[in-house]
């Protein structure tokens, strides 16, 4: 596991400090935060400011869309990034678009006291002007955020490969550009044609993409720019959303893109990283408000500045190889290896208890001890913790208390004393609550705040023994 000391310390001890800067134009408010709105040589800006600034004032630049899904905007937000915007619309990334990028980047940086690199955040169309105006200022840019990115304008919106035309847009296009349509479709500065420096400097990129995009198609964009851009040794990283179209953008759990931009734009401490794995329960099956109310969630707000936890859990999924949906062949598997995870949560075992499953029982504590050993082998050589199943109440799937009490319960002790793995007891902390199980198996919004606020004094306590050992050394 990373040396965890220098953040701790910094989490103990409040690095953050509250902002003074005044800003002229307009104030509003941006999911509780100020926004003020202004012009910079009549160019219409924003900026929100954060409620304490980090140290560096970091700031993440918006470049269209403003508003449209927020949650990555927000999270910074709470993190002390400011977020900033200037107007480009109908622009399409071209040279006035990059002319605009350049004023509000002079200001910002010298008349404001913002951090040089700034980290970009482009969706769709608003990939044009991210990647133009990054690939003429490689030295000023942290990393890049793209969603569903347009990286050439003959797929959208000229629509000249396997993607919707957009009519008027191409009009627009074209007019931004100054371009006949023959000169725009000869044209060899689209962000796939601009890669080299940006690479050379070592610029990170994210892109988020829906596999089924059928307007910014993912084999005319984000996968030409990946192949390319590793061509040139730089790196990337593709999160892919499977059945999802090029709506809805961004990512109902935004940690994964909240973290890598704090990694790269944020402190230099990087935040630990806690991965919930699990079944329903730990996805939120059947809590209003899944996405805020999971208990994964909520153990982010619990924990707070430092930590940045995933929700990997599965519906239906099982710990037994051989269930019904057996958790290894899920598709979150893999990405929560993927995520190197400094902590593992583990919560399986209630759908292993359905008699179909169960018939296989011998195979769990073996099963189990591969699954955390799996995690072990990572890179950064996480803390695993294991949880006892919530209790289960008389309903119709199959999973009776009496066998996750008295049979899947032992087999856990039995796995946490032979992995050497801490135990937590989730079972105890909700039993006799029935009233907070709708459905009788899957806790409601109270009962998923009982878990985070369960697991969490057990991450903060393992994570403070790490400081007072690392401390004596």
């Amino acid at each position: 596991m990373r040396n965890l000391l220098p953040l701790l310390l910094a989490l103990l001890f409040c690095s953050a400090s509250i902002h003074a800067t005044e800003w002229q134009g307009e104030r509003s408010s941006f999911h509780g935060f100020d926004q003020y709105d202004f012009k910079i040589s009549n160019l219409k800006c924003k900026v929100v400011e954060p409620h304490a600034v980090a140290e560096g004032t970091p700031w993440i630049w918006r470049a269209r869309f403003w508003g449209h899904q927020p949650r990555v905007d927000i999270a910074l937000l709470e993190k002390g990034f400011h977020v900033a915007y200037v107007d480009v619309a109908n622009l399409f990334g071209s040279p006035k678009a990059v002319a605009r990028w350049d004023a509000l980047y002079d200001y910002l940086t010298t008349e404001k006291g913002f951090a040089q690199k700034p980290a970009l955040e482009g969706m769709s169309r608003g990939g044009l002007i991210v990647y133009n105006w990054a690939s003429q200022n490689p030295e000023k840019v942290a990393c890049i955020y793209a969603d569903a990115p347009v990286c050439d304008f003959k797929s959208w919106p000229a629509g000249k490969g396997n993607g919707k035309a957009s009519p008027n847009n191409w009009k627009q296009c074209l007019k931004a550009y100054g371009f006949t349509e023959n000169e725009a479709l000869a044209y060899d500065k689209n962000p796939l044609d601009n890669l080299q420096l940006l690479a050379a400097a070592g610029v990170p990129l994210l892109h988020v993409v829906g596999d089924l995009d059928e307007i910014v198609p993912l084999a005319e964009n984000t996968a030409v720019l990946k192949k390319r851009y590793l061509a040139l040794g730089g790196s990337i990283e593709v999160i892919h959303k499977a059945d999802v179209g090029h709506h809805p953008h961004g990512l109902e759990d935004p940690s994964p893109i909240v973290a890598f931009i704090l990694k790269h734009a944020g402190s230099s401490e990087e935040p630990i990283r806690v991965a919930c794995v699990g079944d329903s329960i730990t996805f939120g099956g059947e809590i209003k408000d899944r996405a805020s109310n999971c208990y994964p969630t909520q153990l982010q707000r619990l924990l707070g500045e430092g930590y940045v936890v995933q929700n990997f859990g599965v519906n239906g999924a099982t710990l037994l190889k051989k269930g019904n949906k057996p958790y290894w062949r899920t598709k979150r598997f893999q990405p929560a290896h993927d995520f190197n995870p400094d902590i593992v949560v583990i919560k399986l075992g209630s759908n292993d208890s359905k008699p179909d499953n169960w018939r296989h029982k011998d195979q769990y504590v073996g099963d189990y001890l591969a699954l955390i050993e799996s995690f072990r082998a990572l890179p950064s050589e996480p803390i695993v913790y294991i949880c006892k199943p919530v209790p289960v109440f008389p309903s119709n799937y199959k999973i009776t208390d009496e066998v996750v009490r008295g049979e899947v319960v032992p087999l856990i002790e039995v796995v946490a004393e032979q992995a050497g793995v801490e135990m937590i007891d989730l079972y105890t902390a909700l039993s006799g609550q029935s009233e907070l199980f709708p459905d009788k198996v899957h806790p409601n919004a109270a009962g998923a705040l009982i878990m985070a606020e369960t697991i969490a004094p057990r991450i903060r306590m393992n994570q403070l023994d790490a400081v007072r050992l690392e401390d004596q050394e």
